[in-house]
């Protein structure tokens, strides 16, 4: 068996037809187009993008309003709940607050109360000292369900309540409706507020609410305000 040596005969070719007039002129302009077509690319200066850090989120506060439509004090509706979680979901730890009733450790009507749990594990309630049952038509319920983690300690805190039932609530009004324990978070850059539109409700007698929405949510990076999301989130709204 032989082998051809085919790179001495292609440079052999290459030099002898090089010598005829038409090829170079030819080769030169194949060569010219080549040129302008990465031309461009010889002039491009390499830039470096640096990635800027998300700052580090220690608070998240979410605005909530309620519409009620036609309450019922003699059957405790309606019943509204509403979640919040440093993370995306609700495998860990996070707090449930309850409107117009309380289920832990049992039942009871009316108020409000603030859960603590970890995955399917209750920790800690909190009532209001007001356990009545919502009873005036068209009213709009406000307030703030706040999150702080702070050298590792993590608070939620219901803030800023407002009621015709029951007046003004949170943050040492009228029930203790706060609490925290240790976490081995960092920050709360894992917060999704989606996740607190789709684990929050109107569980009973739902055709007495207008709307429960989440309305504002606002970032801080400790006492520095870092963003504010304006965009309302509807959990629940009723069509007649």
């Amino acid at each position: 068996m032989s082998f051809t040596d085919t790179r001495s005969r292609c440079a052999h070719l290459g030099a002898t037809s090089f010598r005829n007039p038409l090829v170079r002129k030819f080769a030169l302009w194949i060569g010219g187009l080549a040129f302008l077509a990465t031309a461009p690319l010889a002039f491009l200066i390499p830039v470096v993008v640096f990635a800027v850090d998300e700052p580090s989120i220690t608070r998240v506060e979410e605005d909530w309003q309620v519409e009620i439509a036609t309450p019922k004090a003699g059957e405790f509706a309606p019943q509204i709940t509403t979640v919040i979680s440093p993370r995306s979901d609700l495998d860990h730890s996070y707090a449930v607050f309850e409107l117009n009733h309380a289920t832990q450790p049992g039942f009871e009507a009316g108020g409000l109360q603030m859960q603590c749990w970890y995955g399917d594990s209750f920790l800690y309630a909190s009532r209001h000292m007001q356990a009545v049952s919502l009873a005036t038509p068209d009213e709009i319920i406000t307030f703030t369900m706040a999150m702080t983690l702070s050298d590792r300690w993590l608070k939620f805190e219901i803030e800023n309540g407002s009621s015709p039932t029951w007046g003004a609530f949170g943050k040492g009004l009228n029930g203790n409706l706060k609490h925290w324990w240790y976490s081995s978070l960092d920050n709360l850059n894992q917060y999704n507020p989606q996740n607190s539109v789709d684990n929050s409700r109107v569980g009973f007698a739902s055709y007495r609410v207008k709307k429960l929405q989440l309305k504002t949510v606002r970032y801080y990076s400790g006492d520095t305000l870092v963003r504010t999301d304006d965009t309302p989130k509807v959990v629940w709204e009723y069509v007649p």
